[in-house]
C-alpha cells in the first residue's frame, strides 16, 4: 500500500478495516464508525504508522483538521512519546464521530374528564384516557393557579386512569389550570373553578377613622372580609348585615354584598357626642364588637374671669384665671386635655404665656401678680378655633417709700427699711436694683426688710444712685467720704 493510509467505509470496494492509498479517493469511501476507527488507529500508533487524512461521511475532500490531528499524533509517536500515542486514537475517534443519534419518538395523545368546579379543600378525580402511551411510561401533571404551580408525575398502567389530585391542590379557590406532558409534550388542559367554601369564624372587621368629629359631616367606615376555613375569600355578592346604635342611643340596620372580596358600610358623624356600637353579620358567623368615637369639634368662643384676685404691685401674690366651659358648634363640651393658650402683658410691657388644658370644658391657670404698678391684660384662645374676652386687671403700687443712708465707715449704701402698703416688711429676697454714675447696674435682695450694697472702689465725693424696687424707681444724690 502506497501513500498515506485511509479507512475504507462500508459498502466500498475494500473490505471494512483496510488500509487504502489515499489517491484511490474519497468517493470510493465512507467514514468508519466510532468503534472501527479506534480499532485501525490502535493497529496504526502499535505498528509506527501515521494516518494523514481521514475521509467524512458524504464528504468530497479529506478534513483538514483530522488530517493535521494524525500528523502530529504520528510526530510525536516517533518522537517516543509512548504516553500520548496510548491516547492518541481517543482524540481521532472524538473528531470523526460516532452513530447516528436516536430518532424521537412522537408523544402520544390524552382526553381528559375533569369537572368545571370543585369545593376548596375537597379531593378531585380526574378521569385521563390515553392514546398511543406505552404501558409503563409516565405522564406529567401540572397544577397551575394565582399561587404558583404543583406537578406530580403518574404512571400508565392502562389505557383508563383515574387520578385523584393532592388536596393540597384545590385548597386555594380561583380558576386554576390543569395540565398533562408526555415527553415533555404538553397533550392536554382543563380549567377548573375552585369555589370557597361557606363564610367560618373568625370574621375579620376593619374600623377607620377610630374617632371622627360629632359635625354631621366626617365619615368612617367598617369594612367585612368575610373568607372560609382555608382564608379563601367567599363568592362575591355574599350578604353581610350592618348592625349600629348611635350615641343618640338611635339604632340602626344595613346590609351591602361583598364585591372585590369585601364589604363595607360608610358612617356618617351625627351632631352628638359619643360611642358608636357595631356589629357584622355574615352567613351566621358574626364579628367582633367595633367602637367608634364621635367627639366633639373646636369650641367656641368663650369668656374668662379671675378669682382670688390682691390688687398689689408686689410680684409675690398669686390669682387664678378661669374659662366658662368651653362647648364647639353644636354644644358639645370639648374633650378633656383641650389646650388653651393665656396671654398676660404685664404694665411693664413683658409678655407672659401660660398654657391650661381642660377638664370636663375648663381650663383654669394660676398667674402671679406683676412688680410693677400699672394694669394687666390677660386673654386666652384655643389654637384655630375660639377666643376669649380681654381681662384687665389693676395693681397699684405697693411700695410706701424708699429710705437711703451711707454707711461711711462701712462703706456700704443702706437701703431700707423697705415697708409696704399695710406698713409691713417686704418680704426676705425682694429684688434690688443699684446703678452708681455709669456703672454696670448691681442686683441685690432685701433680708429683713433692708438691702445693702458694697461701695469699695466709689471714689469719694457725690454720685448719682439709681435705686429700682418693686418697679418703682428712686434718683438721689449721696455723698461719699
Amino acid at each position: 500500500m502506497g501513500g498515506s493510509p485511509v479507512f475504507a467505509g462500508r459498502g466500498s470496494a475494500a473490505a471494512e478495516g483496510d488500509v487504502c492509498d489515499a489517491a484511490a479517493g474519497p468517493s470510493a469511501y465512507r467514514t468508519y464508525s466510532g468503534r472501527a476507527i479506534v480499532a485501525v488507529f490502535r493497529e496504526w500508533t502499535a505498528a509506527g504508522n501515521v494516518p494523514t487524512a481521514v475521509y467524512q461521511r458524504g464528504s468530497i475532500g479529506v478534513d483538514s483538521n483530522v488530517a493535521r490531528l494524525c500528523s502530529v499524533c504520528g510526530q510525536l509517536i516517533h518522537r517516543g512519546m509512548k504516553r500520548f500515542a496510548r491516547y492518541g486514537w481517543l482524540c481521532v475517534a472524538l473528531l470523526t464521530g460516532c452513530d447516528d443519534p436516536p430518532q424521537q419518538v412522537a408523544a402520544g395523545s390524552v382526553t381528559l374528564l375533569v369537572p368545571d368546579s370543585v369545593v376548596a379543600g375537597q379531593p378531585l378525580t380526574v378521569q385521563i384516557k390515553t392514546q398511543r402511551i406505552n404501558l409503563g411510561e409516565s405522564i406529567m401533571l401540572s397544577w397551575q393557579g394565582g399561587w404558583g404551580t404543583q406537578t406530580m408525575a403518574q404512571p400508565v398502567d392502562g389505557a383508563a386512569l383515574n387520578v385523584a389530585l393532592p388536596v393540597a391542590w384545590t385548597a386555594r379557590s380561583g380558576a386554576q389550570v390543569l395540565r398533562v406532558w408526555h415527553r415533555n409534550t404538553l397533550v392536554g388542559t382543563q380549567t377548573v373553578r375552585v369555589v370557597p367554601q361557606q363564610t367560618a369564624q373568625p370574621l375579620d372587621l376593619y374600623l377607620g377613622a377610630k374617632s371622627i368629629v360629632a359635625d354631621g359631616q366626617h365619615w368612617s367606615m367598617i369594612t367585612a372580609i368575610p373568607t372560609d376555613s382555608l382564608g379563601n375569600p367567599v363568592k362575591a355578592t355574599t350578604p353581610v348585615q350592618f348592625r349600629f346604635l348611635r350615641p343618640n342611643g338611635q339604632r340602626d340596620e344595613r346590609m351591602a354584598q361583598t364585591h372585590h372580596l369585601v364589604a363595607y358600610q360608610r358612617i356618617t358623624a351625627q351632631t352628638s357626642t359619643g360611642k358608636t356600637i357595631v356589629g357584622v353579620r355574615a352567613e351566621n358567623v358574626s364579628g367582633k364588637e367595633k367602637e367608634l368615637l364621635e367627639v366633639p369639634g373646636f369650641p367656641v368662643n368663650f369668656t374668662i374671669q379671675a378669682s382670688n384676685y390682691t390688687p398689689l404691685a408686689d410680684q409675690r401674690q398669686n390669682f387664678r384665671v378661669r374659662t366658662n366651659v368651653l362647648t364647639d358648634s353644636y354644644g358639645n363640651v370639648v374633650s378633656d386635655g383641650t389646650l388653651v393658650r393665656f396671654q398676660c402683658l404685664d404694665p411693664n410691657k413683658t409678655v407672659r404665656i401660660v398654657k391650661g388644658y381642660t377638664l370636663r370644658g375648663v381650663a383654669e391657670v394660676s398667674l402671679e401678680n406683676p412688680g410693677y404698678e400699672g394694669s394687666m391684660r390677660i386673654s386666652a384662645s384655643v389654637f384655630g378655633a375660639g377666643k376669649s374676652n380681654v381681662l384687665t386687671l389693676s395693681f397699684p403700687e405697693n411700695l410706701k417709700r424708699i429710705p437711703v443712708q451711707v454707711d461711711q465707715k462701712r462703706r456700704l449704701l443702706r437701703i431700707g427699711p423697705l415697708t409696704e402698703s399695710l406698713d409691713q416688711l417686704v418680704p426676705n429676697g425682694t429684688a434690688v436694683t443699684v446703678q452708681i454714675d455709669d456703672r454696670d447696674p448691681l442686683a441685690i435682695e432685701t433680708v429683713g426688710g433692708y438691702a445693702e450694697a458694697d461701695l469699695t472702689g466709689v471714689t469719694t465725693g457725690p454720685h448719682s444712685v439709681e435705686l429700682t424696687v418693686g418697679g418703682r424707681k428712686v434718683v438721689l444724690i449721696i455723698n461719699v467720704k
